[in-house]
């Protein structure tokens, strides 16, 4: 009988319930099982038979492929009981096979009403039917009451982690996870799914399905929601959450993703209206509490927002975004060690996805990888899954590790029957006390006036590339054919290095600029260029001066590392660094090898700084990419089936290094003895001051797709040395707790509130992010909150520079943008602008339009290290920008404006004479003005080594006031403005070095 006929009769059965007997098929029978069932030739017509035996028929006939037979007994039994439950199950087997899902369903549903304790099987029989017709949610519930029906079913646990994980609701799965974990299942999928419960693990297909087949249920919406939500691009999802949550007012995670998305939207009026309609039940939801904590921020009520962010973290303990956003709001007021408890353990759990990432990137195959796993597992308190992920890797056949029988046998050693799930004394809700925090402490938010503008300078920012006139024409080339600008090497991408170097002390900031057309670890490039400056024209020096380095150059690094009065070079490379002495003559001396520096990394910014505070300038070298395959590894990108710039997290990273200088010109290595435990990262910028105001030099790095590094005095030790410290201070992660691709720092008093900010510039389909600095060396990720998420988010940027272009103490922020090689078929820009913000009245940063600034700004380039100097000595900062296959441009600030600037150009006496982390006040009226002098400068690159302030209108600075390095504080006393001046420690008076401005 065919399967048409087959389903026919079966489906005649459902028709005909209550209609009468049928009467059994003439088919003959041979087993005795059915004989004694009374299906045997000797029966007699009209016999009623068992029940219990008609159904042990027809699932022998199911067995034996004979559907329609069994669809005939199945229909008997119905006509007798239209609610037996086992012929209805049968029935729905029967519909299966014959593929109609629907009719399956229908017959399973029915059994399943009809049955005292239905089983595991048929539960689960019925959920799978419902993914075949588009209904997971209902497959859930199927499967949930499976589970439930058996609850040592390893396997029915695993399916149901695994539609959990589908559907987005991967929370959920946390019960049945730990059981297969604790019972011996814990498979390394399962614990990396268990290892960030944040993480959507969405499958695009089955919601896609389901919306197509089941229209009526939106539920899939949100789960397709949540993986742009979880990178941060809310304006995508408002309105399909919306959409859900109209539909399913009651399904709860889309509740609290909507209100979520609707804060960081910053549709206040949709917030309020979505607070009048959300059920109780949301209160399970973290991400409900996360857009609380936002709503209150808003409003500037922290302790609100402390208690909101407090919640989330009850819910999901290992939630670092909610984690990092309690830590910044505690900082914020006032509660250090508190804020220090959540940001040790948002920086475990940061260490912890790191290490799984780099398990995955090993596609789970990978015994170090898996080390380092269960050690982040171990440091959180999750003894279970260390354990468990230790027996993983015992199974591992990569990059085998001796530390495995070890670290096992220490971890296991503890574990117990009795040993809690997560270790209590570790947790961060559990151990904070907030009950103090006011519960009525809603401020005004602040409206109206413009932080930090001293005055209104009237005149739009007026920016002209002078390089050509001024004979700067100089091209950072690197090894490609004239005219093919696609598929560049990975060691191609980040070039052009600035640098900015009075080195003839004749009051004219010079350049030297970098070349990178060789082999990387070979001295086959077209020299680096020195450009004097005489008069605002430029003229190469290069041969005179003997610094045309050969080396695959990246950045350039100005420090008087000798203390001798001359400012000197050290050009960053892949191969060799370069360090130039210079001679006080107008010549440089080649000194890297009496100096003692060595190496072959690949150094891309550097910075010549005494980090120790001995007096003597030591050398703090960023590393990108190790090994040789960056070097000689295509990436084929199968769209173009042409090359493209590689990933980097396809090369191990390179871990920085750290010379401490002896005071006789010569350096040792002190990286193991100076640079503590951490997770090397792959390094583009850094930024070297006080950068906390504590009293000893910090160092803060950018790095590649990767948490950033923020280096500090590791006061716990005896000897001297840093501790890696950047997820304590807010700095390594987005607000979401990602890391991001980052590449260049803005390090400045952006908002002029007396203390330094970041700008880290990222990758396209990302944005830059905004640290503003909330408490006393805490930082907090405010980039949607000033404006600087959006706009950046299609751009890749590289330098970027804190710059007051009008004087008016408010500085305006230049970003370079450029992709890293030719990605137009996805999507993306090749060629970008370079983008200028202005802070407006209210906080929020607006970008400023080309056609307002200049040609310059109204062109796309591969634009790459940005740096700030006053080229033409007119009072009015420039910018130099450099390019891949493009000139530098030579952007001179012809801005008009009758506003004054005031700069000091520092040198300590009682310290390092470069006076790096020296802070400079000036008091104006009742307004105080703060500064830094900085070294690093953010993107392979070193501006002109000064403090720089506009100061408006006033011809006046009632009192100027340094603290050096050494910690001493001198005051200068009142002062003209509109100055440069040399300020050296000690001499009691400050040097006037130029006219007035």
């Amino acid at each position: 009988m065919s399967r048409v006929c087959g389903w026919f009769l079966v489906m005649v059965a459902v028709a005909e319930i209550g209609c009468g007997r049928v009467e059994p098929s003439s088919d003959r029978v041979r087993d005795g099982v059915h004989d004694r069932a009374g299906w045997s030739e000797t029966a007699s017509p009209g016999q009623r038979l068992d029940p219990e035996d008609l159904v042990t028929t027809a699932r022998l006939q199911m067995s034996r492929g004979q559907y329609a037979q069994a669809g005939q007994v199945v229909q008997s039994l119905l006509a007798e009981d239209p609610n037996h439950a086992d012929a209805l199950e049968i029935g729905g087997q029967i519909a299966e096979h014959f593929g109609k899902s629907a009719r399956a369903i229908e017959f399973y549903e029915r059994s399943i009403a009809g049955a005292d304790q239905p089983s595991s099987e048929l539960l689960d029989r019925l959920g799978q039917q419902y993914m075949n017709v588009g209904r997971p949610f209902e497959a859930l519930q199927s499967l949930r009451k499976a589970v439930d029906a058996s609850p040592e079913d390893a396997q029915l646990r695993e399916k149901l982690v695994g539609l959990f994980c589908a559907l987005a609701l991967q929370r959920q799965s946390a019960p049945h996870l730990k059981w297969l974990i604790q019972h011996g299942h814990g498979n390394i999928g399962l614990l990396v799914i268990l290892s960030d419960l944040r993480r959507p693990q969405t499958v695009n297909t089955t919601c896609e399905y389901a919306l197509e087949h089941s229209p009526d249920d939106l539920r899939p919406k949100y789960s397709l929601a949540c993986l742009p939500a979880y990178h941060g691009k809310w304006n995508e999802v408002v309105d399909d959450l919306a959409s859900v949550v109209d539909r399913h007012p009651d399904f709860t995670p889309a509740q609290g993703l909507l209100g979520r998305a609707l804060v960081e939207t910053g549709d206040w009026d949709a917030v309020e209206r979505w607070m009048e309609g959300i059920p109780r039940e949301v209160e399970d939801e973290p991400q409900y509490w996360m857009a609380l904590g936002s709503r209150a921020e808003h409003r500037n009520d922290l302790s609100a927002a402390a208690r909101a962010y407090w919640r989330a973290v009850e819910l999901n303990e290992n939630d670092g975004e909610a984690l990092a956003h309690l830590a910044a709001t505690l900082a914020e007021l006032g509660r250090s060690e508190d804020s220090r408890l959540a940001a040790k353990r948002a920086s475990n759990i940061t260490s912890l996805r790191e290490a799984v990432d780099s398990l995955l990137s090993w596609r789970n195959n990978s015994q170090s990888a898996a080390v380092d796993v269960a050690l982040a597992l171990e440091d959180l308190g999750r003894k279970w899954e260390a354990t468990a992920c230790l027996q993983a890797a015992f199974r591992m056949t990569q990059n085998k590790d001796p530390r495995l029988d070890e670290v096992y046998k220490r971890v296991r050693s503890t574990l117990t029957g009795r040993t809690p799930w997560q270790s209590e004394e570790q947790l961060v809700a559990a151990n904070l006390d907030l009950s103090d925090l006011s519960r009525d402490t809603e401020l005004p938010a602040e409206e109206g006036h413009r932080p930090g503008m001293i005055a209104a300078c009237g005149q739009r920012i007026q920016l002209v590339d002078r390089a050509a006139e001024r004979n700067l024409d100089h091209v950072c080339r690197i090894g490609k054919v004239s005219g093919d600008q696609a598929g560049l090497a990975i060691y191609q991408s980040g070039a052009g290095g600035a640098g900015v170097i009075d080195y003839d002390l004749d009051g004219w900031p010079d350049l030297y600029l970098t070349e990178m057309d060789g082999q990387p670890r070979a001295s086959d490039s077209s020299a680096n260029e020195l450009y004097r400056n005489l008069d605002e024209r430029f003229v190469r020096q290069t041969g005179l001066a003997d610094v045309g380095d050969q080396g695959f150059a990246q950045g350039v690094t100005v420090g008087d590392y000798n203390a001798d009065g001359f400012p000197d070079l050290l050009v960053a490379n892949i191969g060799t660094n370069r360090l130039y002495r210079n001679n006080g003559d107008g010549t440089f001396r080649d000194v890297t090898d009496q100096a003692g520096l060595s190496g072959k990394e690949w150094t891309t910014s550097s910075a010549l700084v005494d980090l120790d505070d001995d007096g003597h300038a030591d050398l703090f070298q960023v590393s990108y990419c190790g090994g040789e395959a960056p070097y000689h590894q295509q990436c084929m990108d199968p769209e173009v089936g042409q090359p493209r710039s590689c990933n980097p997290l396809a090369f191990d990273a390179e871990p920085d290094r750290v010379w401490r200088g002896q005071g006789d010109g010569t350096f040792v290595d002190a990286t193991s003895q100076w640079l503590g435990e951490h997770q090397p990262g792959r390094g583009f910028g850094l930024v070297v001051g006080q950068l906390d105001k504590q009293g000893s030099l910090d160092v803060y790095v950018a790095n590649d797709m990767t948490a950033n590094h923020y280096w500090s005095r590791d006061a716990e030790s005896d000897a001297w040395r840093f501790s890696e410290q950047a997820m304590l201070r807010g700095l390594a992660v987005n607000e979401r707790s990602l890391s991001q691709a980052s590449m260049g720092i803005a390090a400045g008093d952006a908002d002029q509130d007396g203390d330094v900010d970041f700008l880290l510039s990222h990758f396209s389909g990302d944005h830059n992010t905004f640290y503003e600095q909330v408490g006393q060396g805490t930082w907090a990720d405010r980039s949607r909150r000033v404006g600087l998420a959006a706009p950046s988010q299609r751009m890749l940027g590289y330098g970027t520079q804190w710059v007051d272009l009008q004087n008016d103490g408010s500085p305006e922020l230049v970003v370079a943008n450029g992709d890293i090689d030719d990605f137009t078929h996805k999507d993306r820009f090749f060629r970008q602008p370079v983008q200028l913000f202005d802070r407006g009245p209210d906080g929020r940063w607006n970008e400023l339009t080309g056609g307002q600034l200049g040609e310059y700004f109204a062109r796309q380039h591969l634009a790459r290290a940005v740096v700030t100097w006053d080229a033409d000595r007119d009072g009015r900062t420039d910018l130099l920008i450099t390019h891949l296959f493009e000139p530098v441009s030579l952007l001179s600030n012809e801005t008009e404006t009758e506003c004054r600037r005031s700069r000091f150009f520092l040198k300590a006496t009682r310290s390092h004479r470069d006076a790096i982390g020296a802070e400079v006040s000036l008091q104006i009226g009742d307004r105080r003005l703060e500064g830094q002098l900085l070294a690093g400068d953010g993107f392979q690159c070193s501006n002109e080594r000064c403090v720089s302030f506009g100061v408006g209108f006033v011809d006046r600075i009632d009192q100027l006031t340094v603290r050096w390095p050494s910690g001493w504080t001198e005051r200068f006393g009142a002062t003209d403005s509109g100055h440069d001046v040399l300020l050296i420690e000690g001499a009691g008076e400050p040097f006037r070095m130029d006219a007035a401005r």
